[in-house]
């Protein structure tokens, strides 16, 4: 007769003998291209490295950690790696209630004679090391690129790991975007998967590593891509050619079709004219082909949003004009791509602040305030509905960024570096906003 749930040994006592200890572990043998990983580096990366663990349907099962093996050296709460990541859920906006949420904890626990025969009998490979972290944003490519790409070819740049590292996001159950692969996939070996697709008990046998490493990456949002990102790229306009970004639902230039339209043949001095045209990246899913687009423009144009991010890839010495509708803009937002721009001097980074009420029309949201997320308080609110503006855009004001922006890039980098120095609100239009900049 079985014995009843009340009457089995506990899992791990010595008469149930089925649960593994580490000295009991099997290690994979066949021979493969094992990864590199300098681990000694991890940690002035928000990294760490942890050995012997499975994965099993997003939890993560511990072999050879006492502190999670129940008995005396058990530690009520503390925790295995302490994640901390924000995501919009898909198909609601930004500010309303519930749409923001914090990624759920860790799931860590020892393992037990009740797991899987993977899980309780393992092997653990060492061909494969899989770097897990929690993007912010997520389905956002933008806030992708600067929050998870960045710091992840950061790392692959200096050593810290090389092409074998796979890439498992953790993802909350959440389908994996597209922009995933084509951000990543030249920095691996492996096809990118989310921590959901590698623990997914279908993947049976490749779910336990010797090795894997933890991360959290978002306070790395600032750094630049390194100049290897740009090499080849080079001017080859005579014009000076000009890319209004196109919005839709929110934050839209309202005018923006007459804008484009008296913009082209504008003279902007140093013997330049403004050649003006509408681009969209909202629909583009072939990354190649935006970033040709990009090289041939001498300067980007939009409302502050994550169409921004685009300025990152054109090349040297081009210019970013972002704008700010009435009332927005806190020392975060203003320096958001402000700040990666002037860190290492690439593009000439310039802001518009709209200060006429007139200009400045309610978003949609404004309109049906009930669901917005009061819990984070009233400022936040205000700060939303603000950033949320629809705008009239004046011609003088993109004039007065285009004049400028030429002026700066008739000069080199270094003197545009000077200049921001000596006068920083030379790269600010509308003198009427109080703006503190950082200097970098």
């Amino acid at each position: 007769m079985a014995a009843s749930a009340d009457t089995q040994p506990a899992p791990g006592s010595p008469a149930d003998g089925t649960v593994k200890s580490l000295d009991d572990a099997s290690v994979e043998s066949e021979s493969c291209e094992k990864p590199k990983l300098h681990w000694q580096l991890l940690p002035r990366h928000g990294c760490t490295v942890k050995e012997m663990v499975c994965v099993d349907q997003g939890r993560f099962i511990v072999f050879g950690d006492e502190r999670v093996v129940p008995g005396s050296n058990f530690a009520e709460g503390q925790p295995f790696f302490e994640a901390f990541a924000f995501h919009n859920i898909p198909g609601y906006a930004d500010n309303l209630k519930g749409t923001k949420t914090v990624s759920f904890p860790l799931l860590v626990r020892v393992n037990s004679s009740a797991d899987p025969p993977d899980i309780r009998d393992p092997v653990f490979q060492q061909c494969s090391i899989p770097l897990v972290w929690w993007p912010w944003w997520p389905m956002n490519p933008s806030d992708f690129f600067l929050q998870s790409v960045l710091p992840l070819e950061r790392m692959l740049r200096e050593g810290v790991f090389d092409k074998g590292i796979q890439y498992v996001p953790v993802l909350d159950g959440l389908q994996q975007p597209s922009h995933f692969q084509w951000w990543l996939s030249p920095f691996t070996r492996h096809k990118v998967e989310s921590l959901e697709e590698v623990s997914a008990r279908t993947n049976t046998g490749r779910r336990c590593f010797q090795r894997m490493v933890l991360c959290n990456l978002w306070q790395f949002w600032h750094w630049p891509p390194g100049r290897h990102w740009l090499d080849g790229l080079r001017p080859n306009s005579a014009a000076q050619q000009v890319a209004f970004i196109e919005r839709r639902g929110l934050r839209e230039i309202l005018n923006l079709d007459d804008v484009i339209r008296q913009c082209s043949g504008l003279p902007l001095g140093h013997g330049r004219t403004a050649h003006c045209s509408l681009v969209s990246f909202d629909a583009n899913h072939d990354f190649p082909d935006a970033v040709r687009l990009l090289q041939d423009m001498d300067v980007l144009i939009g409302m502050h949003g994550a169409g921004l991010v685009n300025a990152f890839f054109m090349r040297p010495g081009a210019a970013l004009i972002e704008i700010f509708p009435c009332r927005f803009g806190d020392e975060h937002q203003r320096n958001y791509f402000w700040h990666p721009s002037h860190a290492e001097m690439q593009t000439f980074a310039f802001q518009i602040f709209v200060t006429d009420e007139a200009a400045c029309q309610p978003s949609e949201l404004q309109k049906h305030p009930d669901g917005l997320n009061f819990a984070q308080g009233v400022q936040f609110i205000h700060a939303t509905l603000a950033r949320d503006q629809d705008i009239v855009l004046s011609l003088e004001l993109v004039a007065t960024a285009l004049e400028r922006a030429a002026e700066a890039q008739v000069n080199t980098l270094a003197a545009y570096k000077t200049k921001f120095a000596e006068n920083p609100e030379f790269f600010v239009i509308n003198q009427g906003y109080n703006l503190t900049l950082q200097h970098h």
